[in-house]
């Protein structure tokens, strides 16, 4: 981990770090991101990007799903690492009639 789990996530909805390259300023910077994939009973598996120790430094995307939608490069190097660690399961919803 590379910055303090200022949202609470538990030890194993940790997946890892992943860094990127970014113009900030005018000047190109690597930046770092840790990564937490958590439950959430009624959306699925949801995602945090922590990218500072500020409480509110976070991306909260949302669920894998609109990650894999997503064009954001941060988000498509989250899902990589992701997929890495692990794998997801899909469920499908009940239908309503």
């Amino acid at each position: 981990m590379k910055f303090k789990n200022r949202c609470g996530h538990l030890a194993e909805e940790y997946v890892g770090t992943i860094s990127d390259v970014e113009k900030v300023n005018g000047e190109w910077m690597e930046r770092f991101y840790d990564v937490y994939v958590f439950a959430d009973k009624h959306f699925g598996h949801e995602v945090c990007i922590r990218y500072g120790n500020e409480p509110s430094e976070y991306l909260s995307p949302g669920t894998i799903d609109m990650m894999v939608r997503s064009t954001r490069e941060i988000y498509r190097k989250t899902m990589s690492l992701i997929e890495e660690q692990g794998f997801f399961v899909y469920k499908r919803r009940k239908c309503v009639s």
